[in-house]
């Protein structure tokens, strides 16, 4: 147990990681504890909250008092219900997007007809062809150099 808590505090935490697990082989319900403990920081500080509350879950099973493992667990559980609602708060923003950009283009498409579609084939919408007259505006023009029949060399602009 001890060696764990040296190579944890050097940051080996692999190695750290060995020693304590075989201190849970220990007799000793205290260095048990300690050692769960330790391992539900570690996996705790890794971004492993299950394997975090499991340690912590261990160490309380031995000892019910051990103040610790309890408030490290506490703190897991809140950070987790935070995350939790965050991903709520995101995924509820994200539905209420979706679903105002699908009460848009219900209203864009009364008659049934989607504006990308064509109407026929071979047909553009006028969407469609307002989107790529916009697309040419936008691009510059290329300018070729070539040369005349004389073998002077011209500058023309290719539409």
């Amino acid at each position: 147990f001890n060696k764990g808590t040296a190579y944890s505090a050097k940051g080996n935490a692999d190695i750290a990681q060995e020693y304590f697990l075989q201190a849970l082989k220990s007799e000793n319900k205290d260095v048990q504890k300690k050692a769960f403990y330790n391992l539900g920081n570690m996996y705790s500080r890794s971004g492993d909250v299950a394997k975090a509350a499991d340690a912590y879950m261990n160490a309380l099973k031995i000892d019910p008092n051990y103040q610790n493992a309890r408030n490290n667990l506490e703190n897991l559980m809140k950070e987790q219900k935070q995350d939790d609602k965050k991903d709520q708060n995101k995924n509820d923003k994200q539905n209420e997007k979706d679903q105002k950009e699908n009460d848009k283009n219900k209203e864009n498409n009364k008659d049934g007809k989607n504006p990308n579609q064509n109407s026929a084939a071979g047909e553009l919408s006028q969407e469609q062809i307002d989107e790529i007259l916009k697309d040419y505006q936008n691009m510059p023009v290329k300018k070729m150099k070539s040369k005349d029949e004389n073998g002077v060399q011209v500058l023309e602009k290719d539409w």
